[in-house]
């Protein structure tokens, strides 16, 4: 997986190079290389993405930011996806993202969190 992720950063580098996009992909995607180690893509299931998220939420980690990573793994299997057809993103949103809290106005106009 770390020299798929490698490819993908530099992919993302390469076609936008102004942006910091690619740090951001690179950072998430060790972490979740930390979670399932170097395997090949197609042997990480749903259950390896669970057990990530999981390990953010207890590591203090913001739903947003789980989220977030998750929408980066999402996309380097969407990126190998043309190679090989029978790749399969183990990411299912339903299951896997968190919800974020929402700030609603409250009568003075002030933001109150839920």
């Amino acid at each position: 997986m770390l020299a798929e992720a490698r490819q993908f950063v530099n992919h993302v580098r390469r076609t936008n190079p102004g942006s910091h996009t690619w740090k951001d992909y690179a950072s998430d995607l060790k972490f979740f290389s930390e979670a399932v180690g170097d395997r090949p893509l197609k042997h990480i299931t749903f259950q390896d993405v669970d057990t990530f998220v999981v390990g953010q939420c207890e590591r203090g980690f913001k739903p947003k930011t789980v989220n977030r990573r998750l929408t980066t793994i999402a996309a380097l299997y969407e990126y190998f996806s043309p190679e090989d057809e029978s790749l399969v993103c183990p990411v299912y949103y339903g299951r896997h993202h968190r919800r974020e809290s929402k700030r609603l106005l409250s009568g003075d106009g002030l933001k109150v969190g839920i």
